[in-house]
């Protein structure tokens, strides 16, 4: 039988099942709060076990303002610090970020999994607080300032593992009625978190490059963002510490659940001369659970890298100045997150009558159209800054494709409605496939080792954040934007490629067992 997602109304009181019955992830109760079924969950503890959800979703909307808060004008940050710099420096600040993130949410997942959430959750917070003092202290020492701001790049790297923990909990902490309909609420948490992001450093460019100085603490539009991601991730902190309690609610179809309920479960049943027993556990479908962190790591990979060149972007080819491309970036990455949660909610209702798969293809498709959009086609060529006489050399500051790049000889210019509509797409085709690829992954996964896989899942979605500025911005400065675009297009058609033989196999783990079983 083919599944149907559906979003089931989110009630906040549940059956729960045994003590000895196993958790999501393969071990006993013993070790965590499962509740019993024979005796009724009480009232405070169901509270605390939606409280508990509802700091997730602090969780990883801090993570998520934390980052988008900085993206917008770290390029102009480094090239305050270094004039010489180039998009490539760019790419390394982010990659760095993603490559401790990659690390961070594998060991963090796995710990999630094998022992308990709270723990994770606060080291990463801890080291987070560490990287936004680092990042408002950047201009404090005469030299190695872009060490520094790599430095605290990788610490806040560190503090993305959060966002595997919440995962890991979401999928333990609610019963598999609640979960789809709880996976979509964590998913828009996020998008609101990078849409706060955004208008807090379009909020903040008032402020300027100059600000003010506190000793030898520099206050400009380039750290007051910190000082924010501090308070934030403070009250995270305190709600995580004193709020937070870990309950973990063990898979089972609720008996009185519809047949396409039931094949939402992490466990197939069977009925017998004896009631209801389980099938014994058997391997999931493992080329399609590698398929599927093959889409996601593209995924990030791609978005990773478009929204990384979105100000060099600006720059060099429409002409922005660095003041103009700190607020329009930000503008952008504030629009691009407000278009996503609209399309999450209505994505919602949608998967009430198409398969999830449905929303895969059309994910991919969308970042198909985004990568051709986004490559230059005229009219005109790129604009090219002015060159001081005096020092035979142009102003940084100032728009325009650099001297510098050899490309600009040979790139057509892009019409500023091209870039709209592209940038757009993405804005539309992104987080329809983040997300749908989440859901169906989730649902693919049997009852253990959960917190094992979504750790990779994780792991390769930011393994996809780091190569994807890493590489990208060194094409983009080497060979220029049009080859850049192009290798990602052609990533884009090999994954889309993957989803013909996979297309009917994406199905939840119940019911690929029956077709084993079968």
């Amino acid at each position: 039988m083919e599944f149907d997602s559906k979003y089931i109304d989110q009630q906040e009181t549940t059956r729960l099942l045994d003590e000895e019955k196993e958790t999501s992830y393969g071990g006993n109760g013993t070790s965590h709060d499962v509740i019993s079924k024979k005796n009724a969950l009480d009232r405070s503890s169901e509270t605390a076990r939606w409280k508990s959800i509802r700091v997730m979703y602090l969780t990883i909307f801090t993570e998520a303002v934390t980052y988008s808060v900085i993206l917008p004008s770290i390029w102009s940050y480094i090239l305050d610090i270094d004039e010489t710099a180039t998009a490539t420096l760019l790419g390394w600040a982010n990659s760095t970020q993603g490559l401790f993130a990659l690390l961070a949410g594998f060991i963090c997942g796995w710990t999630a999994g094998r022992y308990n959430c709270k723990v994770p959750v606060t080291v990463t917070l801890i080291v987070g607080l560490m990287a936004n003092i680092l990042y408002m202290c950047v201009y404090i020492p005469e030299s190695h300032q872009i060490t520094a701001l790599i430095a605290a790049r990788a610490l806040a790297g560190i503090q993305a593992g959060c966002i595997t923990v919440t995962r890991v909990y979401i999928s333990e902490g609610t019963t598999l009625k609640e979960r789809t309909q709880i996976s979509s609420n964590l998913v828009i948490a996020q998008l609101i978190g990078y849409t706060v992001g955004p208008l807090l450093q379009v909020a903040y460019v008032p402020i300027g490059e100059t600000g003010w100085t506190v000793g030898k603490l520099k206050i400009n539009v380039y750290t007051f963002p910190a000082i924010t991601n501090l308070f934030i991730i403070f009250i995270n902190l305190v709600f995580v510490i004193f709020v937070f309690r870990e309950i973990r609610v063990p898979d089972e179809p609720d008996k009185h659940a519809s047949k396409s309920d039931t094949d939402c479960c992490t466990e197939y049943q069977s009925v017998g001369s004896e009631g209801t027993v389980h099938i014994g556990k058997s391997s999931i479908d493992l080329p399609l659970v590698m398929f599927l962190n093959a889409v996601y790591c593209v995924t990030i990979f791609s978005f990773g890298y478009n929204t990384t060149i979105v100000s060099p972007y600006g720059m060099h080819l429409l002409g922005w100045s660095r003041e103009e491309a700190v607020e329009k970036s930000g503008i952008i990455a504030l629009s691009l997150a407000i278009l996503a949660i609209f399309v999450i909610a209505a994505m919602g209702r949608l998967l009430k009558r198409f398969k999830d798969r449905v929303f895969l293809a059309i994910g991919i498709i969308m970042m198909i159209m985004c990568t051709t959009l986004i490559i230059p086609m005229g009219p005109g060529v790129p604009p090219r800054p002015d060159i001081n006489m005096t020092t035979n050399s142009s102003d940084d500051g100032q728009g325009g494709c650099p001297w510098t790049y050899s490309w600009c000889d040979t790139t057509p210019g892009i019409a500023v409605a091209q870039y709209i509509v592209s940038l757009s797409v993405l804005g539309v085709g992104y987080p329809i496939l983040q997300a749908i690829t989440y859901i169906i992954y989730c649902k693919t996964l049997g009852p253990t080792q959960q917190g094992l896989f979504l750790g990779i899942f994780g792991a390769m979605g930011n393994t996809g954040r780091v190569v994807g500025p890493l590489l990208g911005t060194f094409i983009y400065t080497e060979f220029g934007v049009t080859w850049a675009e192009g290798c990602l297009l052609a990533l884009l058609i090999i994954v889309a490629t993957g989803v013909f033989p996979f297309y009917k196999r994406m199905v939840p783990y119940t019911v690929y067992q029956k077709k084993c079983i079968s």
